[in-house]
């Protein structure tokens, strides 16, 4: 008797990775077609078991990384929202060049660019404006990735 082997397939037809469903399927069929092999399949069992430990390394990486699950069109969505609150940060900070003019009388301790800079660094740190750049640059890599960009 000859052993076929029943290999899934771990990408899409046309190359694409696989989403975390269509992970999940695959890890469901590949246990099944354990499960249905006969004590001497050792050929097969080997195969099979080399396509689940596959299946099971990209699975987790999406665990780790769950935006890769979402679709395009949200991923966009967050991208221009994340970017329109970067924005509005950018629009209170203080233009330290327009500050370079000095002071005059009624000036305060308001001593220029200096200030400007510190005021602007202080805006920033308190707004989670470094953390909203961080998201933004990660969902460009993702997005950048799928050819979205």
């Amino acid at each position: 008797m000859q052993t076929v082997i029943r290999t899934p397939v771990s990408f899409g037809a046309m190359g694409e990775p696989l989403s975390l469903d269509q992970l999940n399927q695959r890890l469901g069929r590949i246990q099944e077609m354990l499960l249905e092999l006969g004590p001497d399949d050792h050929a097969e069992r080997y195969e099979l078991k080399v396509e689940q430990d596959r299946l099971r390394k990209a699975a987790r990486k999406y665990a780790s990384e769950p935006d890769r699950e979402r679709t395009t069109e949200n991923l966009l969505a967050e991208l221009r929202a994340r970017e329109s609150q970067l924005e509005e940060i950018r629009k209170k900070m203080m233009n330290a060049a327009a500050q370079a003019g000095g002071g005059g009388a009624g000036a305060g301790s308001f001593e220029g660019p200096l200030d400007a800079f510190k005021i602007n660094n202080a805006l920033m740190s308190g707004s989670g404006a470094e953390q909203l750049m961080q998201r933004i640059a990660r969902l460009q890599t993702i997005l950048g990735e799928r050819g979205a960009l």
